[in-house]
């Protein structure tokens, strides 16, 4: 983007899809998704960050963030498939399945549950490009077939 102009097009973006001050067209939280109120830190954000702290990792902005924004989440996914892989590779498959087994459970219990919602929001905002939605909907399709290939590993191993 060496655009200058098309930098700022984006932040404003940004700032107008995730900031505010205008009402969210698609809040980046779970909670919002599964608690049917454009409210933070739900039940469901706790259960992320039990989800979080079980592995032993802890939000960047815990705890003045919620827990259960879309980036964290699939920062805590990648974290997990690089402990996968690692522990794979040193022989542990113990380990191993025991890892993917958490990020299956997380996909289905929180990713998976919102994120394809969350998606067509962004892609139903008019007068914007397709930046944000465009990257939205890669993710969602990431976790759904991420499912898929856990589960097939899971067979494997």
């Amino acid at each position: 983007l060496g655009d200058s102009g098309a930098l700022k097009k984006i932040e404003g973006e940004y700032t107008r899809l995730f900031i505010g001050p205008e009402k969210l067209p698609a809040p980046p939280w779970e909670s919002v998704y599964v608690s049917g109120e454009p409210l933070l830190f739900q039940e469901s954000t706790l259960a992320v960050r039990e989800a979080y702290l079980r592995e032993g990792f802890r939000a960047a902005g815990y705890p003045h963030e919620a827990d259960d924004h879309v980036a964290t989440e699939l920062n805590f996914m990648a974290a997990l498939c690089k402990r996968a892989l690692d522990t794979y590779e040193s022989g542990d498959t113990e380990l191993c399945r025991s890892t993917l087994e958490v990020q299956a459970r997380f996909l289905s219990e929180h990713l998976l549950v919102w994120i394809r919602e969350f998606s067509d929001r962004l892609g139903a905002v008019r007068g914007i490009s397709a930046f944000y939605p465009s990257f939205a909907a890669l993710a969602s399709l990431v976790c759904e077939r991420d499912a898929e290939v856990i589960q097939e590993l899971l067979a494997e191993i």
